[in-house]
């Protein structure tokens, strides 16, 4: 478990601010927890005012538009189940990972593949049926780029693109092929900002980046380090120097980490904690829940048990606003397809949502869910992708309230059938306008995946 003496923090910044107004929208509930017992680490935190919680609010909500413009998105809510933009391999094929969304309402993401080296493209997308894809810039490869971008952008704060660059990494490209951080404008001018060695500084990075409050970008990769068991590491945007903080050994203290890093909350609390999990190692060998400072200093959180336990999770961890953090396992649970689990910081876990089977093999509720859940932080339901199960096994969309019993508190809003779109992979945005905005990694009129919109329900 975390050091008691770990996560001391009393700065206060913008970034800090604007980052709690992301998630002010009212206190998600809070849920019984069972598990563990451990005490929870000490931590310093920034806290944020009432007046300058609503007045960030306010700036979150409109986005920097007219109060009358916001009256008008917000009756924007699609009628249902939208296909917006069916994907074709020259603009881009695969897409996958976090989208963001402009304050102009355009959607931002990555596709794995396609473009004109087939290795995975940038992309801008509106929000209305038919929208026309604009590919910003198409991945190369070689020294010179990246190749196969994973795991979304990330700007400054959450699910929104406000304004300067979008961050992001890349599986492999760079120059020495390990992979890659990388950063474009709105323009499409897209360059490297680090590539990585494989060596002690780690490789092949797949979580999305995490900006933090001292101005920073925090991350993983899934290889490389002092073990071989891949790295968290701290960016400086301005000058492109990156600092390893955490070798992971493959063991005790987990391996791979294939998701991005996490924050805390707690009422108008943000801490210093970053939490992460890796899938592979920790005592039981199904993967960790874990805590590290900003300069560091580490601690293991949670031990995953193998079914009917979560397993192998692959995806980062969601802060509610009351301390517990949300995250899926594409494995673990009765059937070993996968859950939807909470921990608080202390290492308190339970299981929220089993993915079970049917007598046919089919996970009806969904199955091996990748993608990070979603928060609606005004009522504090949550939405989230599985990649298969359903109906047709291509595939989900669901709502979890965590007030509710387990026997109530899930209902599916979408199943895929393929022609709509198959395999989602990509987390959920929750819009401002409504709506629910996501891609699915393949199906649709081509069969290189889609993006979709929803209502909020």
């Amino acid at each position: 478990m975390p050091n008691p003496s770990l996560f001391a923090r009393t700065a206060t910044c913008a970034l800090c601010a604007a980052f709690a107004a992301t998630i002010s929208n009212v206190g998600a509930s809070t849920i019984v927890r069972h598990g563990q017992s451990q005490a929870a680490p000490a931590t310093s935190s920034t806290t944020i005012t009432s007046k300058q919680r609503a007045a960030l609010l306010e700036q979150q909500t409109s986005s920097s538009s007219s109060s009358s413009d916001v009256a008008r998105r917000s009756t924007a809510a699609l009628a249902g189940f939208t296909d917006i933009h069916d994907f074709a391999g020259p603009e881009g094929e695969g897409p996958q990972g976090a989208l963001l969304q402009g304050v102009s309402s355009n959607l931002y993401g990555e596709t794995q593949q396609g473009g004109t080296a087939s290795l995975g493209t940038i992309y801008k997308v509106g929000t209305t049926a038919g929208a026309a894809v604009t590919t910003f810039h198409s991945f190369a490869g070689g020294t010179a780029d990246g190749a196969t971008p994973n795991g979304g952008m990330r700007n400054v704060i959450g699910d929104v693109a406000i304004s300067g660059y979008l961050y992001g990494v890349t599986l492999s490209g760079g120059k020495s092929g390990n992979g890659a951080i990388f950063r474009t404008d709105a323009s499409g001018k897209e360059s490297l900002v680090y590539s990585f060695t494989g060596g002690t500084d780690g490789g092949a990075p797949a979580g999305r980046l995490l900006a933090f409050i001292d101005g920073a970008y925090y991350g993983t990769t899934s290889t490389g380090g002092k073990y071989g068991f891949g790295t968290v590491y701290k960016l400086n945007p301005k000058t492109g120097a990156l600092t390893t903080l955490h070798a992971f050994n493959g063991a005790s203290d987990g391996g791979s980490p294939l998701a991005g890093l996490s924050i805390e909350i707690n009422g108008f609390s943000l801490s210093g904690n970053l939490y992460g999990v890796t899938t592979t190692g920790g005592t039981l060998g199904a993967g960790t829940i874990y805590a590290i400072s900003t300069s560091g200093t580490f601690g293991t959180v949670y031990n995953f048990a193998n079914s009917p336990d979560a397993s192998a999770p692959e995806s980062e961890l969601i802060p509610d606003l009351s301390g517990n953090l949300y995250g899926v396992s594409s494995g673990g649970g009765s059937a070993g397809i996968g859950t939807i689990f909470e921990s608080d910081a202390n290492g308190h876990e339970s299981i929220v949502h089993d993915f079970a089977q049917d007598a046919t093999g089919n996970g009806p509720t969904g199955g091996n869910p990748f993608a990070p859940v979603s928060i609606d932080y005004r009522t504090g339901i949550i939405y989230g992708t599985a990649s298969a199960g359903g109906a047709n096994a291509l595939g989900v969309v669901y709502r979890l309230d965590p007030s509710k019993p387990a026997a109530t508190n899930f209902t599916l809003l979408h199943q895929f059938g393929g022609a709509d779109g198959a395999g989602p992979e990509g987390k959920l945005v929750v819009s401002f306008d409504g709506n629910l905005y996501g891609t699915t990694n393949f199906g649709g009129a081509n069969g290189d995946g889609i993006v979709f919109g929803l209502p909020i329900q």
